[in-house]
Parts: C-alpha cells; structure tokens; sequence
C-alpha cells in the first residue's frame, strides 16, 4: 500500500520579511536544528524527512540562502546592508513550512509577515513579532 500526498496548492500573494545580517547566521543554525531533531519528521522508506524536502540539501546547505533554497522558499540580502530583505515560496504545494518558520522565529524582525493564498481561494498571513509567529486568517 502507498500513500500518496497529493498536497495542497499554495501562492505568496505579498511579503515583508527581514533578518538582520547579525541574525542571519543564528537562524541557519535554528533551521539545521530542525533538521537534526527528527521528532517532527515524516519516517518512511526513504529516511527522515519533512514533506518535499531533501534533507540532506538542507544540512549540506554552504549558506542560509541555499539552505531556504532547498525548502522551497528564496530569500534576497540587500547588497549594501547584507539583511535578509524578501522572500519568495518557490514551492507548489504546503508541505511541512510550519516548522521551518517555527525554527526561525526568533531571527526575524517584528512585523515581518508573508501573506498566502491556498487553492480554494482562502487566505492567511504568518506574522512574525516578539521572537514567534502568528497565523491570521
């Protein structure tokens, strides 16, 4: 028997995030935690993983960026400042986000959101403030 997770569509309708370059290193290493910390990690014949992630991408990641590359969101430095200035979900489907944004909560600046838009029209803003996030519907 395989199950298959057919997954739910999702589009970034705007953004504004940001991670002060002093912070930028600090989230990396929340986000490799994530991946070090299998507890929340789907275990199957495959391995330790989160859903359309490759594990290993992440943790062999050489930057931040290539690490967020590989679980399907993009984030841009300012050049003159070197913070975190955008993101993008270069992504399909929801798989397991949540939990990336979990990890690096706390590096991100107050006020900072990504507001989404799922395939049945409904949508949600994750906003960041005082080291955690919230989910607004």
């Amino acid at each position: 028997l395989e199950v298959v997770n057919m997954g739910y569509v999702i589009r970034q309708v705007e953004s504004i995030f940001t991670i002060k370059r002093e912070n930028i290193n600090s989230a990396w290493e929340a986000l490799k935690q994530t991946f070090n910390n299998k507890k929340d990690m789907i275990h199957d014949a495959s391995g330790f993983h989160y859903s359309f992630v490759d594990t290993d991408k992440v943790l062999n990641a050489e930057s931040f960026e290539e690490a967020m590359k590989a679980i399907r969101w993009e984030v841009h430095s300012n050049m003159i400042t070197g913070d975190i200035t955008s993101i993008n979900f270069i992504g399909e489907k929801m798989g397991d986000d949540m939990c990336f944004f979990y990890a690096i909560a706390p590096y991100v600046e107050d006020n900072s959101y990504i507001f989404l838009r799922g395939e049945d029209n409904c949508f949600w803003n994750l906003h960041f403030k005082g080291n955690k996030i919230y989910v607004w519907m």
